[in-house]
């Protein structure tokens, strides 16, 4: 069973590799297209938030379907690192080990949902620069490494918050979603039928 505390980034890459693989995915696994469904997932995150006040509470249906979204969009991160054929810093990693050392912060779900969308956002224009867009100007923070693998470390680390604020283990809610994608698109199946 995976956990936050001992799966690490590398470990769900490969189980996201090897989904995509089984199904010879990969001819549609271009990184601005999994950029994209990082994105379009993402803003299903922020969805239940956008008319809520920050302070607001977090109703347990809206946690629960945000936390079914989290795992979405980390599966499509993970992916997009995978399609762009780039290693991540935070590999070797687990999701709680990416959030160690950081300084705890009061911010609400609401507001780490739209960190989470600005960052798939970021993530997307990262491939499409890479893609070679002339209209996808990128500047990365004074990051070191290919800008697709930052903007996905960047978004890794967000969406960890995020799952933190639910009190959510955002490792087993990926393996849950991916035991339940494994039913739903068989091997054999295209992923442009509801993936």
């Amino acid at each position: 069973m995976w956990s936050d505390a001992r799966t690490t980034v590398h470990e769900m890459r490969m189980a996201v590799a090897a989904f995509v693989d089984e199904r010879d995915w990969g001819r549609y696994h271009g990184p601005v297209n999994v950029a994209s469904a990082a994105l379009v997932e993402a803003a299903e995150l922020l969805e239940p938030f956008q008319w809520r006040r920050a302070h607001d509470p977090v109703p347990g249906d809206v946690a629960r379907s945000s936390v079914e979204e989290l795992a979405d969009v980390l599966h499509y991160a993970l992916a997009l690192a995978n399609a762009a054929g780039e290693d991540l810093a935070i590999d070797g990693m687990t999701l709680a080990g990416v959030l160690e050392g950081e300084e705890p912060d009061d911010a609400t779900p609401k507001a780490l949902a739209e960190e989470v969308a600005a960052n798939a956002a970021l993530a997307l224009v990262a491939a499409r620069a890479v893609a070679g867009d002339p209209g996808a100007a990128l500047e990365l923070p004074d990051e070191d490494g290919p800008p697709v693998a930052v903007c996905v470390e960047i978004l890794v680390a967000s969406l960890a918050r995020c799952a933190s604020s639910l009190g959510a283990d955002l490792s087993r809610e990926l393996e849950l979603k991916m035991a339940v994608n494994r039913e739903r698109f068989p091997v054999g199946s295209r992923p442009d039928v509801g993936y």
